[in-house]
């Protein structure tokens, strides 16, 4: 595989984890705007209205999207480093 192909797959990696966890942090703030969405969506009572299931809902996509985050700052800092590399040795 060539520095061009890794930079390209970085690039892609990069791009979906960003993507990935911007949905995570939209589904995160709309489900602590909205807690009782489930009853409203639905019609449904599966938490008897508390909103203890729409919080549950809610602190998975956040502790994901907080992964995800660290995944697409790892996948940026290899970019950074491979690009760095690449940019070494077309000098020297």
């Amino acid at each position: 595989m060539t520095t061009a192909d890794d930079e390209a797959r970085l690039v892609r990696r990069y791009r979906w984890q960003v993507a990935l966890a911007v949905v995570c942090v939209i589904l995160t703030v709309a489900a602590a705007l909205v807690p009782t969405w489930i009853e409203e969506v639905t019609e449904l009572d599966p938490d008897a209205g508390s909103g203890e299931l729409e919080w549950l809902l809610a602190v998975i996509p956040g502790v994901l999207s907080l992964a995800i985050g660290a995944l697409a700052y790892r996948s940026r800092q290899q970019l950074v480093r491979l690009r760095a590399a690449r940019g070494s040795a077309a000098a020297g």
